[in-house]
């Protein structure tokens, strides 16, 4: 689970990341930034590896006052090679193993391009 956590102090704003029960301060954010003036957190660019559970814990309270499961697609890897496994004299039979990335979208369906 990732956390994330907006802790006001009297000179700085700081962001925390927890998981795993490892805390990390964030000195320099990098392409995760907070957004004072909405409470926002932005990650720019996103990236796939973002996908998990988040959650806001204010002023080191128990209670977590939200959960957010954020979701990052990309496109998939490609498939390998197509193999021709069979053929008749009217027909072709062809295979191959998926990428192995799918990067959450799966694939729900090919198209062959015949030259």
């Amino acid at each position: 689970m990732h956390g994330l956590v907006k802790a006001e102090a009297a000179i700085e704003t700081r962001l925390l990341h927890w998981q795993d029960g490892v805390t990390t301060v964030f000195h320099k954010h990098g392409r995760v930034r907070l957004l004072d003036d909405s409470l926002s957190l932005q990650y720019e660019p996103v990236k796939v590896e973002d996908s998990g559970e988040y959650v806001c814990q204010v002023n080191g309270r128990v209670d977590a006052g939200g959960l957010i499961r954020l979701v990052v697609q990309d496109v998939p890897s490609s498939p390998a090679r197509p193999l021709i496994t069979n053929f008749t004299s009217r027909s072709v039979f062809l295979s191959w193993r998926p990428g192995s990335k799918p990067n959450n979208s799966p694939i729900k369906h090919y198209v062959i391009h015949v030259k």
